[in-house]
């Protein structure tokens, strides 16, 4: 697929490649545009799959292999495109790939405090209460899949400048994934930003 964001209108351009494949093969794709299909084969080859039953004849198999396709969705969504191929012995493979289309870019990270529960019962004994306990979310509007983006970094920041500090080890937190947890003593008092 040639691009992972995609304004609708826009051709999405994809290869197929087949590493083998004979002259009974049929290769079905299933657009997730309302129920449009389409299925490449050879011009003696019958291809009987009920679920593509419908589907417009793109080519032949050849056809598909030699040159890229490409498809234009009209509509905002996430889209999953279905690749089949199979053969008269029953040899199937699928594969599909997920995508956004959509007008809109991605928008800056926007955060909140959720659910804030001050008490500063004996504040002077404890400098770092125990009994103050701030829930934070961040949020990401992107046409997509949060799974697009999962790289996560903390810097501290100066409290009075606002300027960047140093980087902040965070390895020892699961960093990879959409949603980032940090445990509740983990960092020192002070400004972060992420």
């Amino acid at each position: 697929m040639s691009n992972e964001v995609i304004v609708p209108g826009e051709p999405v351009m994809f290869e197929v490649s087949l590493s083998d494949f004979t002259s009974d093969t049929c290769v079905y794709i299933h657009w997730d545009d309302l129920e449009k299909k389409t299925v490449y084969h050879d011009k003696d080859t019958a291809c009987n799959n009920v679920d593509f039953a419908g589907a417009t004849h793109g080519g032949t198999v050849i056809d598909l292999l030699s040159s890229p396709i490409s498809y234009s969705y009209l509509q905002e969504g996430i889209y999953t495109v279905e690749i089949v191929a199979e053969d008269n012995n029953g040899n199937r493979e699928t594969l599909s790939k997920s995508f956004p289309v959509s007008y809109t870019e991605c928008s800056f990270p926007t955060t909140s405090i959720l659910f804030a529960k001050p008490s500063l019962h004996l504040a002077d004994i404890y400098r770092r209460n125990k009994y103050i306990s701030l829930m934070g979310k961040g949020e990401i509007n992107c046409p997509g899949n949060s799974a697009f983006t999962k790289s996560w970094s903390l810097n501290r920041v100066h409290e009075i400048t606002g300027a960047d500090g140093a980087a902040v080890d965070i390895s020892d937190l699961t960093t990879d994934i959409a949603s980032l947890y940090i445990p509740t003593r983990f960092l020192p008092l002070g400004f972060y930003k992420y």
